[in-house]
């Protein structure tokens, strides 16, 4: 029955419904088709498939209860794993198929039997769809289990989730044993999401096999197929389990590691997430996690592990901000993981990437007598775990810098007892703290007494410095749990002394002292700032004494300003006091003359997070001058790291420079004009040695104008421009020859980012690549546009940014090879309108996120301004955000040096190669992600290449790969190169002849493709570029079109000025109808040896399809009368699939 109706069976009766069909045996688009079946009320509905295709995730066969359409199904079918059959526990069932706007694929058939009688059946052998309630366990066989399976055997048994995304099913199999490769048994998600494949005798039996959604599956599938030889094998038998705990299920075996990261790393996560893991070990083994790189904000996004499965209760360990141990143990073989971030998008962090291994009971890598590496252990009543510095009993080594995490239950202390002791001077250290401060610290060759500490998580941490040459420390760490909390007659509360509110002036280092004055040990002291737990990260630390706590501030800032708590406590009692600290501005006066030298802490030795906070320097010069600032050195290079500098008193206004991570690639000088000037640096919170900070002398110029239109910048300067300002630049010693082995830099700021700057020259002469000038967009080295290099004077480039850095270099060290070197006018202007025909082109590489209709340009090092240089290895990575959207790749320009000089194009399990000098034909691919990768050798390049990337997502996108370059092998995964020569035809023919009535009648040359093109075509049908004229060369564009709702194939003949959608079609496209053939299976290729690409498909009923080709003419595709079936092609065609340019 195909339009839908009301269907009412008695018992013995059966019904079949099935998909709409067109000619050729494929549903239409668009299609909206109801039944409603009634059965006695005694009885259940069966429905039973005699075959079920259709196209995933766009067209469904909807399933529910009842007499009335339900938006919420029962069922919800699509794609090829549909169960056997299906049986519906009531008498009243509703049935709905549903397609989209394109027409579809083979469709559905089912029967319809009213089903009276109990099934007592416990085996299912026929393929069934069940309804998957969490915890309940299914068994299914093969058929005629356990005798020899039938040959020739196709079913399929289909498990509906409650919750998808949180539900799964574990496969058991209790007996294997089917012919090897042949016979199968595929587990997997709707959609044919293929999850796990197994074959033959060696299948692991009594285990659980995990099977859950990772897309908009909504349920699993087990499908066991037989080949048409008859078999000698028994099949299986296995038992399916529904399990709907919370979290994403892994189940590792014994030393298998799996990766954990959180959505999007590397790139940054997203606010409010969410994500959890629940993992499951062999019953004899531990779990651990390695931290590979841990970036969260501090104490507000972070990373929860436990043990078991409930993810409410039994967590073990927090981990947040960017300090975290680097192993964790979980003793237990269950443990879960959740990270969770809150609403707060002020900073941006990377997330976490760990590795997660199942440790077993003899494994090496748990075995250890000291622990060495830094791990986070939870610890019971009675553990001993034992902690040493790297090497130990040997020297540690310098730049080492080690973390524990202990956890125990409440009511415990943890007792930390040092046994062996002895560092070198006072970097290298052992401090051990709460979350809350810092408990002690310890050096020397002293071993320290015992620490008795209360709190439930305690960090032990070890740093060195650069000497390292002492044996280092070796430390017993127990709990404690039977600790007696009740106060005794002789435990005298604390009293603590008053402490006296301190002002100091920002940037000074400060100390509070809080001292008891009575009462009895062990005492426990606490800090508040304005009532509240100080955190990590603030620059503040703390050390604790019996009677005494220090709060430590290295450099004061407002930061800190504010009402300090101290809290002291024992077994009897606790008390606090409450004082304030002020801290104010730090201001320097200049007079003519003077200088002030300004650096980091530990220059110029490289710092660590442990310096932290900001650091501030104001300084004023007399009322006519300015202030010069001479950077003596910079490498702020790690992101966090952030120098400002700007005008005024207040330093949340008036900014001028931000280098925020600049490091090296910034001037010597800059001009501040203003008589006052602030400069405030914050430090990066990294615990690893990357950056040595900066140092510079501030002083005040008060007798030259640098800015009078007659001064030529040779040193190398930071300079602010605004609209309409000119500035020259030129090489050092300029117009003397510039001097050996010199690197000169200037930063130019315009006033916003659209603004431009036009750089023209009036000299440019340097004798090779080693004396350069470089040229980037932004404040850094990393994004260079241009290279320039020579003797001919380069054309004038402009840049819109709101940044622009030059830098002169030159590595010759003798004399003969020095010349003139450059000198240029900068220009400013932020009136004129940004020229958006010049859009943006990336030469720098990187990750690249594309929606429906993005569009990017990239292009080689150096392109448009001269040739790109040696040695250079760039990458980028095209996200596409649909898994249906296709990337459009159109070169414009293509020179590279022949056989070495490279630009790949992967996709999944396929390589493009190209090089040479002609520009290589359009591609396009269907697939979410893209690698674009151009590599050149040790020799100076050629002109380069530029592309334009075009992403389209149009509904019912075809998800096999589609690339428009005729000669680009076989579609089965492979590395394909191409040289970027003129293509030539792919017909099997030895000679084709060229046209000569298409060549130019002026040139006689070849005529080339036409981009004039309006209208590129259905996405889901052929489209790419071929010979249609018999000129020998792929310069025709063909794709299917639709005008007034009907498609039909239009063709843009190469030498085309405009896109005539009529100019070369199929026969008579407003009057007859052009069948494009079934999905995939259609091609354009010269099958009649005549010179020309004609377009062949598969067409016919479902059970006789035949390959027929439309023959190419010289003016259009000739009608009916002139159709072929073209060689070696395949019978009953549906089901094989054609590449685009070779065919079957």
């Amino acid at each position: 029955m195909f339009l839908g109706g009301r269907v009412k069976l008695g018992e013995g009766e059966s019904f079949t419904i099935e998909s709409t069909s067109d000619l050729w045996g494929k549903y239409a688009g668009d299609q909206d088709i109801l039944w409603r079946v009634k059965v006695p009320e005694s009885c259940d509905v069966l429905i039973v498939f005699e075959y079920f295709i259709t196209e995933t995730y766009m067209d469904y066969l909807f399933i529910g209860n009842g007499t009335k359409k339900s938006d919420s199904p029962t069922w919800a079918l699509s794609g090829y794993a549909a169960p056997s059959q299906i049986r519906m526990n009531f008498s009243a069932v509703w049935i709905r198929f549903s397609t989209s706007d394109f027409a579809g694929y083979r469709g559905f058939r089912a029967s319809i039997t009213p089903q009276c009688s109990q099934d007592n059946t416990t085996v299912d052998t026929v393929g069934s769809g069940f309804q998957a309630f969490d915890g309940e366990t299914y068994q299914i066989a093969s058929p005629n289990y356990p005798n020899n399976y039938p040959p020739n055997t196709r079913l399929t048994w289909a498990f509906q989730l409650p919750n998808p995304q949180e539900c799964r099913i574990y496969v058991t199999f209790l007996d294997f044993e089917t012919e090897q490769d042949n016979d199968q048994v595929i587990i997997g998600t709707q959609g044919v999401r293929v999850k796990e494949t197994f074959s033959g005798r060696g299948v692991l039996l009594n285990y659980p096999f995990l099977v859950q959604s990772e897309d908009s599956s909504t349920h699993a599938y087990v499908q066991f197929i037989s080949s048409e030889t008859s078999p000698t094998a028994r099949g299986f038998m296995a038992n399916v389990t529904a399990d709907c705990e919370p979290g994403y299920h892994l189940d590792l075996k014994r030393n298998e590691t799996y990766q954990l990261k959180t959505s999007n790393y590397p790139l940054y996560y997203a606010t409010d997430s969410d994500e959890s893991w629940v993992i499951k070990v062999p019953q004899s083994c531990d779990i651990l996690v390695e931290i590979v790189r841990f970036d969260t904000q501090l104490n507000q996004d972070g990373l929860h592990i436990g043990k078991g499965y409930n993810m409410s209760a039994d967590e073990l360990f927090f981990l947040s901000g960017n300090s975290v141990p680097r192993y964790l143990e979980v003793k237990s073989n269950l443990a879960w993981v959740r990270f969770t971030s809150d609403q707060d998008d002020s900073s941006r962090h990377h997330g976490f990437d760990a590795h997660v291994t199942s440790t077993c009971r003899n494994d090496a890598a748990i075995e250890h007598s000291f622990d060495t590496r830094g791990t986070a252990v939870a610890l019971s009543n009675g553990d001993i775990y034992s902690i040493s510095s790297p090497n130990y009993p040997n020297d540690y080594g310098n730049q080492q810098h080690i973390a524990w995490m202990f956890r125990i239950p409440d009511n415990c202390q943890l007792n930390i007892v040092m046994n062996d002791f002895q560092t070198d001077g006072t970097d290298d250290k052992v401090t051990i703290r709460t979350p809350e401060s810092v408990v002690s610290e310890f050096n020397g060759d002293a071993i320290p007494e015992p620490s008795f500490i209360n709190s439930t998580v305690t960090i032990v941490k070890f740093d060195s410095g650069f000497s390292g040459t002492s044996r280092g420390f070796q430390a017993d760490i127990s709990p404690i749990c039977d600790i007696i909390t009740t106060e005794t007659p002789s435990t005298i509360s604390p009293v603590i002394q008053p402490i006296e509110p301190l002002t100091v002036l920002r940037g000074q280092p400060t100390r509070v002292m809080c001292t008891v004055i009575l009462g009895d040990l062990p005492i426990h002291f606490r800090w508040l700032k304005d009532g509240d737990v100080i955190p990590l990260g603030v620059g503040v630390e703390f050390v604790n004494g019996a009677f005494s706590s220090s709060l430590l501030i290295a450099d004061a800032s407002t930061v800190h300003d504010g009402r300090y708590t101290c809290e002291a406590s024992n077994l009897a009692a606790a008390a606090n006091y409450t004082t304030a600290l002020t801290v104010q501005e730090n201001l320097v006066e200049l007079g003519r003359g003077d200088s002030l030298f300004v650096k980091t802490p530990q220059y110029i030795w490289a710092y660590f997070g442990d310096v932290v906070g900001s650091y501030t320097w104001i300084v004023k010069a007399p009322q006519n001058c300015t202030v010069r600032i001479e950077f003596r050195g910079l490498t702020a290079t790690v992101p966090g790291d952030v120098l400002e500098i700007g005008s005024g008193y207040n330093i949340s206004t008036n900014h001028i420079w931000n280098l925020t991570g600049t490091g090296a690639n910034i001037p010597t000088w800059f001009d501040i004009d203003s008589n006052v000037v602030w400069m405030w640096f914050r430090p990066n919170d990294h615990k690893i040695p990357a950056s040595s900070g900066f140092s510079a002398v501030l002083r005040p110029t008060c007798d030259q104008d640098v800015n009078a239109q007659s001064y030529i910048d040779t040193r190398g300067s930071g300079v602010s421009l605004s609209n309409g300002d000119s500035y020259t630049i030129a090489s050092p010693n300029f117009p003397q020859n510039h001097p050996t082995y010199t690197s000169t830099i200037w930063l130019i700021k315009l006033p916003q980012p659209d603004c431009q700057l036009t750089i023209d020259f009036d000299n440019f002469t340097t004798r090779s690549v080693d004396d350069m000038l470089q040229i980037s967009p932004s404040a850094s080295l990393d994004t260079v546009r241009a290279t320039l290099y020579g003797d001919v004077i380069p054309e004038p480039i402009t840049f819109t940014s709101a940044y622009v850095l030059i830098r002169f270099s030159s590595r010759s060290y003798y004399g003969s090879d020095i010349t003139l070197g450059f000198k240029a006018h900068l220009y400013a202007d932020c009136e004129s309108e940004t020229n958006d025909t010049q859009p943006y082109v990336d030469v720098i590489g990187g990750n690249i996120s594309l929606s429906d209709d993005g569009r990017y340009s990239i292009a080689s090092p150096n392109y448009p301004y001269g040739k790109y240089p040696a040695r250079q290895d760039i990458t980028w990575h095209i996200y596409l955000t649909h898994p249906r959207c296709q990337l459009s790749i159109t070169f414009q320009v293509f020179q590279t040096e022949r056989y070495f000089d490279k630009v790949y194009i992967s996709t999944q399990g396929r390589e493009r190669i190209y090089y040479g000098d002609v520009i290589p034909a359009p591609l396009i691919v269907t697939s979410y992600y893209v690698v674009i990768r151009f590599t050149s050798d040790g020799l100076t390049g050629y002109g380069g290449f530029r592309a334009n990337l075009l992403a389209q997502c149009e509904e019912g996108v075809s998800t096999t790969m589609t690339p428009g370059q005729p000669n680009e092998g076989t579609t089965t995964p492979q590395t394909t190169t191409f040289r970027a020569t003129t293509p030539v035809s792919s017909t099997p023919s030895a000679v084709v002849p060229i046209q000569q009535n298409v060549t130019n009648v002026t040139t006689g040359e070849l005529l080339r493709r036409s981009y004039a093109i309006t209208d590129r075509g259905m996405v889901q049908m052929f489209r790419g570029w071929v010979d249609v004229q018999g000129q020998g060369a792929p310069n025709d564009f063909c794709r299917v079109v639709r005008t007034d709702g009907k498609p039909f194939l239009s063709c843009l003949l190469a030498g085309s000025e405009e896109d005539d959608l009529l100019a070369f079609t199929s026969p008579n496209p407003s009057v007859e109808w052009f069948d494009p053939g079934y999905s995939n299976t259609w091609y354009m290729k010269d099958e009649d040896n005549n010179g020309r690409d004609d377009y062949c498909r598969c067409i016919g009923s479902v059970r006789s399809t035949l390959v027929v080709c439309m023959k190419a003419g010289a003016n259009g595709f000739e009608g009916p009368g002139s159709d072929f079936l073209p060689p070696n092609s395949p019978e009953e065609c549906l089901f094989h699939q054609a590449d685009p340019f070779f065919g079957f």
